[in-house]
């Protein structure tokens, strides 16, 4: 891992004005539901959650692709692997720190409000989101080797899409087979686990442990594959 690639590509990330509204749009949405005075199931969070990785990733290694950008960081001695895993961290901690601050903006939210709020409750929830902070991070930088440019999230949202009207297809006609699919791929695009549920020695929180950690490595050796049979150039179309 690259230290400077980390840093520079943090700063990259949050210095384009463009990029910037729209994360604080999707920072902000969810936070509208701890002002309800009951408790309420956010049926757009994990939406708005996954939204928020895609859009502080757009083209974090396309770009670099497409613009020659790429080239020139490989005129140095540093290799393609430890390239990809330095997108890869700069992007999970970013996505950590929005998903983390929001669930504790949401929690001091409903404090402020006078809704009791447990601590553990608060923590296990954060703690799932750094997982998915990680997972989907490393889903979005496979996608972002495979296709140049910020093209990417057309791709993914297709791909999350699909695994959707799969679920709902499954659901109206009672093919459970098409739901179990459907759930499995939108799980593989969006990995996360409970730790806390993990720890205690729930099966089915160790099965998604292993479904996640299995993701993460895939993705990322998929896109250093990827990454090391480009061919680069200073004008990639």
């Amino acid at each position: 891992m690259n230290r400077e690639i980390v840093l520079s590509t943090l700063r990259e990330r949050l210095a384009v004005p463009a990029r910037l509204f729209p994360l604080l749009m999707l920072f902000l949405l969810p936070l509208m539901y701890a002002y309800l005075p009951v408790d309420v199931e956010q049926p757009l969070g994990p939406f708005l959650q996954a939204m928020l990785i895609w859009t502080l990733g757009a083209g974090i290694v396309g770009e670099d692709a497409s613009s020659g950008v790429m080239l020139l960081v490989f005129a140095r001695p540093i290799r393609r692997s430890e390239y990809v895993f330095s997108k890869w961290a700069a992007l999970a901690v970013a996505a950590a720190v929005f998903l983390v601050s929001q669930d504790a903006a949401y929690a001091a939210i409903r404090m402020w409000r006078g809704r009791e709020m447990q601590a553990a409750a608060v923590l296990a929830r954060m703690l799932e989101h750094l997982t998915l902070a990680a997972g989907a991070s490393a889903v979005l930088v496979l996608f972002s080797c495979l296709i140049q440019g910020s093209k990417e999230i057309t791709g993914i949202m297709i791909a999350w899409f699909a695994t959707w009207v799969l679920r709902i297809v499954g659901q109206v006609w009672a093919w459970p087979v098409a739901t179990a699919v459907g759930e499995e791929l939108s799980a593989s695009i969006l990995p996360s686990f409970s730790p806390v549920a993990a720890f205690a020695g729930d099966p089915a929180a160790l099965g998604a442990v292993a479904a996640w950690a299995s993701t993460l490595v895939l993705a990322l050796g998929v896109a250093v594959f990827v990454l090391s049979r480009k061919e680069l150039s200073y004008a990639a179309s």
